[in-house]
This record gives C-alpha cells, sequence and structure tokens, in this order.
C-alpha cells in the first residue's frame, strides 16, 4: 500500500521440495514492517530491492535456513538477532543499489550473522548505527568474503557500531570505513585494505587482523595454545598501519612476508604507527613469533647478507629486546641462512646471514657470480678450490692469497 504494511501475525514463508521460496518488497518508499514471529524455512530468502523499507521488530521469532539479501532498499533491524545468526547477509546487487541495513532504531543491539559480503559497491550504501551506544555487529563466518561497502556513515550516531569478527574463514574489508566503536578478531582473518581511522582492535588468540589499510590501534594478545596474529598485506606484501600505537603482546605472531630480495615498499610487510609506538609488551617467557615466508621463488635473491625494515614507530620503539622473540623460517626457503632481529633507532630489523658453506655447492656457484663452474676448479686462481671456497665461504671471484702448508702444528 502507499502508506507501507504492518503485519504483527505469525509470518510463514515456506519452500516447497521444487523450488526457493522468498519475499521481495518492491517500489518507491514503502515500508514494510514484521512486529510478529517469523517462519522462513527450506532455503527462504528476505530479498530486499526497489528501494523499499523493510523493518523487523518481531519479538517470538524462529528462523530455519533464512537468508538475507538488501540489494536495493533499506533494512531496520529493531531488536537484537532479529536476523538469523547463522546466515549471511549480501547486499548492494550493483554500483546504483541503494543497499542499506540499520541496526536499531535509536536503541543499541546486537546481531550475529553466519558471513557477510557485498556484490557491488555502490554509494549510499553500508551498515550504520541509529544509537548514541555502540550496536555491536558479529560476522562469524568460515568461508572468505570480502564486504565492499562502508561500515559507518554521516548521519547522527551512524558510526555507533561495533564489530567482532569469529569463525574460521576470512572477511575483507575492503572500503573506506568510519565506525568508532572497537572491533575484536576471535576468529579467522580480518584485513582492512583501506582506512578505519576511528577504531581501536584486539586480536585475541586465535585471530588474524592485517592487510594494507590503517586503524586508529591494535593489540595482539594470545595464549600458549594460539597466537593472535597480525598479518600486513594480507594476501600478499604490504605495509598495515596505525594511527596510534601498535602492541605486540604476549603470544602474539608477526606472519612477514617478503617477495623481493631488494626489499622496500612493496617487496616486503611492513607494520607503522604513524603518531605513537611500535611497542613490544611480550617478554622472553611470552615471546611474539616472528613467521618468515616467501611469495613465490623471490626476486632478485641473492644468498648475501640483508636487512628489512619490519616496523617502525613515529615515535619510537618501546620494549625491545631480541629475546622477546622467536624466528620461525620455516616457510623461507630461497635461502639457508639464518634470521636475526634487532632495534635500529625507530625501526624494528630483520636480518639475513648466509651461512658458511650452508646450501648446496650449485647454489652458493649461482649466488656468487660462477653458475656452472665445477667444484673442482679453480676460477679466481688463488691455488684454492672452488669447493674450499665453498665451505669456507669466501668469494670465488676474489683472490685470497697463496696458500700455504700445514705440518706439525705450524702453518
Amino acid at each position: 500500500t502507499g502508506g507501507g504494511t504492518t503485519i504483527a501475525e505469525t509470518f510463514d514463508l515456506i519452500a516447497d521440495a521444487f523450488g526457493r521460496a522468498g519475499i521481495r518488497h518492491e517500489g518507491g518508499s514503502q515500508t514494510l514492517t514484521l512486529t510478529g514471529p517469523i517462519n522462513i524455512a527450506d532455503q527462504g530468502d528476505l530479498v530486499i530491492t526497489d528501494d523499499a523499507r523493510v523493518r523487523i521488530g518481531a519479538a517470538g521469532k524462529t528462523y530455519q535456513g533464512f537468508r538475507t539479501n538488501i540489494a536495493f532498499g533499506h533494512l531496520r533491524t529493531l531488536v537484537s538477532n532479529a536476523l538469523p545468526p547463522d546466515q549471511p547477509v549480501l547486499m548492494a546487487q550493483d554500483t546504483g543499489a541503494n543497499a542499506k541495513w540499520f541496526l536499531g532504531e535509536g536503541t543499541a543491539i546486537t546481531q550475529t550473522i553466519g558471513g557477510l559480503s557485498s556484490t557491488a559497491v555502490s554509494p549510499n550504501s553500508g551498515i550504520v548505527g541509529t544509537a548514541s551506544s555502540d550496536s555491536t555487529l558479529t560476522i562469524n563466518q568460515d568461508l572468505n568474503t570480502t564486504f565492499g561497502l562502508p561500515v559507518g556513515g554521516t548521519g547522527t550516531n551512524e558510526n555507533k557500531v561495533a564489530i567482532v569478527k569469529s569463525g574460521k574463514g576470512r572477511l575483507t574489508l575492503s572500503s573506506i570505513n568510519t565506525y568508532t566503536g572497537p572491533t575484536t578478531v576471535n576468529g579467522g582473518t580480518l584485513l582492512f585494505n583501506a582506512n578505519n581511522l576511528g577504531t581501536s582492535v584486539t586480536v585475541q588468540p586465535g585471530g588474524t587482523l592485517g592487510g594494507v589499510g590503517r586503524v586508529r590501534d591494535f593489540t595482539a594478545t594470545g595464549n600458549v595454545s594460539a597466537s593472535a596474529s597480525i598479518s600486513p598485506g594480507g594476501n600478499g606484501v604490504g605495509t598495515f598501519s596505525t594511527t596510534n600505537s601498535a602492541i605486540f603482546g604476549p603470544y602474539s605472531a608477526y606472519n612477514w612476508q617478503i617477495q623481493d630480495w631488494t626489499g622496500g615498499p612493496g617487496n616486503a610487510d611492513r607494520v607503522t604507527a604513524i603518531s605513537s609506538n611500535f611497542n613490544i609488551s611480550a617478554t622472553s617467557a611470552t615471546p611474539v613469533t616472528i613467521r618468515i615466508s616467501q611469495i613465490g621463488n623471490v626476486a632478485n635473491f641473492t644468498d648475501t647478507p640483508k636487512s628489512f625494515v619490519i616496523g617502525s614507530g613515529g615515535f619510537g620503539v618501546v620494549g625491545f629486546a631480541a629475546n622477546k622473540f622467536v624466528i620461525d623460517s620455516s616457510g623461507f626457503t630461497a635461502g639457508t641462512g639464518t634470521w636475526s632481529i634487532r632495534q635500529d633507532g625507530t625501526t624494528v630489523v630483520l636480518d639475513y646471514a648466509p651461512v658458511a658453506g650452508g646450501g648446496s655447492y650449485a647454489t652458493w656457484a649461482t649466488a656468487n657470480g660462477i653458475p656452472g663452474e665445477p667444484a673442482s676448479g679453480d676460477f679466481d686462481k688463488d691455488g684454492l678450490l672452488n669447493l674450499l671456497e665453498y665451505a669456507l665461504g669466501l668469494n670465488p671471484t676474489v683472490p685470497n692469497g697463496t696458500p700455504g702448508s700445514f705440518s706439525g702444528g705450524v702453518v
């Protein structure tokens, strides 16, 4: 009807064995308000399209197999868990969609969903709060999805949203977000690939935070059974930033990736605390694990000493001690050298040192500019066989002096 419709009775939407049931509210600015119990079963969908407005505030509701698709229009959930906690939400059918989800109606609510994704990037779309206190949205998903719409908005209280990520899946937030409530990563991976300057992030045991965006600050604290991980770059190398502090707490982990031995931005991961400290609150008994891995074969790799800045603080580095770190280089196979960590002013640096005689002779020969030279040869004509220079970690292209003799304990 022109003024909208309210359904206070039990609302049943049941599919048969041959199809999928759904509700499609179409047309203008009408509002469909559901205030009674809701039964949506057997693959039923709530589809909101054609710029419709739907309000859900059921008091005695039951849900089965109910997915929500805010394709083009507004959904306002009036009470906590008005949508089924185990089902996903899909938003924005195309770039012209005006798809918006209002959490509450002047009163903060909590809502758990089984996943979050968007089909397109669309203006005037996203998820917003409505109350003076934060509404909390928990995304408990086991699949990997991307949500390309903003959380938060420009209206009154629209930034009053808190996010909780749980489940083993990966959720990528690719839009600029303005919500100001806290973010908690309880499980799986949460990637910010755009700025989210208003939120403080807490990473719990089993959770991973990362991406190439920026948040206000983060604190990662794991336990002896599960680390709390920071993964700059996420699916590739990159820099993950904070405006304020970046805190690596007890049993946290830094997943550091390298794809080009030349180092620098775009070639290796980095965490940057722009206007605060890079802070290590872990101890030698509860250390930070640095997990080193490579992308591809590591372009321009040579088995030579190399240093990489992996972290920095605009105001400095706080709490650093080398014995607060454990380095796991099992994911790095380009070389056989050793890794160590140190502080250099306002930066944290990873150092790679080749092992004398480490790796195969062929790898050593290639790294030192004499690929294909036999081990029995003497490329620099210094009287030392290539194989001996390999074993001693010498440079096979530079003469090392005339060999002498050794007998009776005297050289």
